[in-house]
């Protein structure tokens, strides 16, 4: 059906050996060596306080502030949730 050419370019494949060759720029960090800039998704039981950690990071980061004393680089964050809604977060 495909090709082998045709294949890398559908899905922009590079192979390890090129990869490890390329100079990539370092990885930056929105939280010392904990959290990289990009999406970051969280997963864990129910109820253990997953969406107050994260609406606390995002808090800390927007303000520049220390998390579990790792240095942070103040920005701009964005909360997306889909169970809570604002009153909820506002009354707390």
């Amino acid at each position: 059906m495909y090709d082998d050419l045709e294949m890398k370019k559908m899905f922009n494949s590079v192979e390890g050996t090129t990869l490890m060759d390329m100079d990539l720029p370092a990885t930056k960090f929105v939280i010392k060596d904990l959290l990289p800039q990009g999406l970051a998704i969280i997963g864990g039981s129910p109820k253990v306080g997953k969406s107050w950690l994260m609406l606390d990071w995002c808090v800390r980061i927007a303000k520049g502030e220390t998390i579990w004393n790792f240095p942070t680089t103040k920005g701009t964050t964005l909360y997306v949730s889909y169970y809570e809604r604002n009153n909820a977060l506002c009354q707390s």
